[in-house]
């Protein structure tokens, strides 16, 4: 038998092939994040179409019309092709009916929490903040909606409390405000963002607060959340993740996630994002809460996450854990923030009359 070599043809019509091969590209993985194959030419030229003739030895024409059928790809993707339908993969989101959403609880507001902003199409800048008679600075500026995730604890007195993404620290700020706290764990994985935590909470928090040894304080350490071993031991758990960080992107492009250096680190957010949400889960007691945030819009980072999380945990422990729903932070704070009610919590939407956010925060809660 003789095998001849491709024969390249370039009239469609000649070859009128039956059916034509797609461009094959792997989207497996948790949010398509395995793409290793692809449709991938010898030549660097386009190819219409081609043909493999096969005959016997005696010339004759052998019966392999399945090859002499076959068609190529019409056309091949480039990497960076790949990679945006990735991305577009994993900002897709579907519910599924195995996380339940219970009814949400009446709104716990600490009454020495204070909180001042400016109203609706008002986009004056408060002056920077000031050192009082203490030596601590007078008041700390954040966006607004980044005090919706640390209400939604629902902070009570003589809480264990985990700030499991402490840096730069206005979360942690706002609830050490609430005075509700037997303990409060600030957690980062990099040193120069504990350090960064170290700073922001020397300059608001009295020293007393950080006497070492003293379990009834403010502890900041160097860990990375995700092998945490205190199991069933906090009352509340905040998990403000890592994210795309959608406004600080279009307005800077210092150290951007959008940036082709950081293309495979952007696409394992979600990962990322849901063994620390595990992590927390697994250490909050039974009867505890945890908050989940971001201040990204993508809804492969907000509430697939939450629903990846809770499956893998219901899946791998006996834990189990429901949504609460956050409508009543919506209802109760709606003059102020432009929400939009997600499966499993809320997005507060940046506006012309209301530049917040954007900023997602879903309630779990550990039952």
């Amino acid at each position: 038998m003789r095998t001849e070599h491709f024969h390249h043809r370039h009239d469609r019509e000649k070859a009128k092939p039956e059916t034509e091969s797609p461009v094959v590209h792997n989207t497996s993985g948790v949010n398509g994040r395995h793409a290793n194959e692809t449709a991938v030419s010898k030549h660097n030229h386009h190819v219409t179409s081609c043909e493999m003739k096969v005959e016997d030895d005696d010339g004759t024409n052998a019966p392999f019309q399945d090859l002499y059928d076959f068609m190529p790809a019409e056309r091949l993707l480039t990497e960076q092709e790949i990679l945006a339908e990735q991305d577009r993969t994993a900002s897709r989101f579907l519910a599924q009916p195995d996380v339940t959403v219970v009814p949400g609880k009446d709104l716990i507001i600490p009454k020495h929490l204070k909180v001042f902003t400016f109203g609706r199409n008002n986009f004056s800048k408060f002056p920077k903040p000031k050192c009082d008679v203490t030596g601590k600075f007078n008041y700390y500026l954040m966006d607004a909606a980044s005090i919706l995730p640390v209400l939604a604890l629902g902070l009570e007195p003589g809480l264990k409390v985990w700030d499991c993404c402490a840096a730069p620290g206005g979360k942690s700020l706002a609830i050490l405000q609430s005075l509700h706290i037997e303990n409060l764990l600030c957690t980062e994985k990099q040193k120069s963002r504990t350090d960064r935590l170290h700073s922001v909470m020397r300059q608001y928090v009295p020293s007393s607060y950080f006497l070492d040894g003293d379990p009834n304080k403010v502890q900041l350490i160097t860990r990375d959340s995700i092998w945490l071993q205190m199991k069933d031991y906090f009352d509340r758990v905040l998990v403000d993740a890592p994210c795309s960080s959608d406004r600080h992107f279009l307005n800077t492009d210092e150290n951007n996630i959008f940036s082709r250096g950081r293309t495979e680190e952007r696409r394992q957010l979600p990962t990322l994002q849901k063994q620390l949400l595990c992590s927390a889960i697994m250490n909050c007691k039974p009867g505890g809460v945890i908050v989940y945030s971001t201040c990204t819009l993508s809804p492969g980072q907000n509430d697939a996450v939450v629903q990846s999380a809770i499956e893998e945990v219901h899946a791998n422990s006996d834990a189990q854990c429901v949504i609460e729903d956050c409508s009543n932070i919506a209802d109760t704070f709606g003059y102020a923030f432009k929400f939009h009610k997600c499966h499993y919590g809320q997005l507060v939407l940046p506006s012309k009359s209301d530049n917040f956010g954007p900023m997602y925060f879903s309630k779990i809660l550990k039952v």
